[in-house]
């Protein structure tokens, strides 16, 4: 027969947590005994990483605040070239493929782990972002 460890187990570490909503770990709650947070750390996470997405998404907007430059000589600058707008039905669907293309390639890191899988992503989103959309969606 197996002798029996003399050693007594630790209850702190095999006593389930009090509330199964509370996020703070053992450590954060003594150094923060007035912190409690019923709100999963996951969500609290996404909410600012939304907030930070809508703040810098404003600041993309932004106009050309300062004039160019005007040169001696005559020199003129060249106009800047901005492709024909598609059909709004096209512009969607170019979202759709890429929002899919970004869902895939994480499917493909986290779960698959498949290189072979994210090499053909990675060829499919050359033709198609690349050559076929000459690099912007927009």
């Amino acid at each position: 027969m197996r002798s029996q460890s003399t050693q007594p187990v630790s209850r702190e570490r095999s006593r389930a947590p009090a509330h199964p909503a509370v996020c703070l770990d053992e450590e954060s709650q003594r150094k923060f005994p007035g912190l409690k947070s019923s709100i999963p750390a996951r969500l609290v996470s996404l909410v600012i990483f939304l907030a930070f997405l809508v703040l810098f998404g404003f600041h993309a907007g932004a106009e050309l605040k300062f004039q160019p430059p005007e040169f001696e000589g005559g020199h003129q600058l060249p106009p800047t070239t901005v492709p024909v707008p598609r059909a709004p039905l096209l512009q969607y669907l170019d979202l759709a493929v890429l929002t899919a293309s970004l869902a895939v390639a994480g499917w493909l890191v986290h779960k698959k782990r498949s290189r072979r899988g994210l090499m053909a992503l990675s060829i499919f989103s050359l033709l198609y972002f690349g050559f076929w959309r000459k690099g912007c969606i927009c």
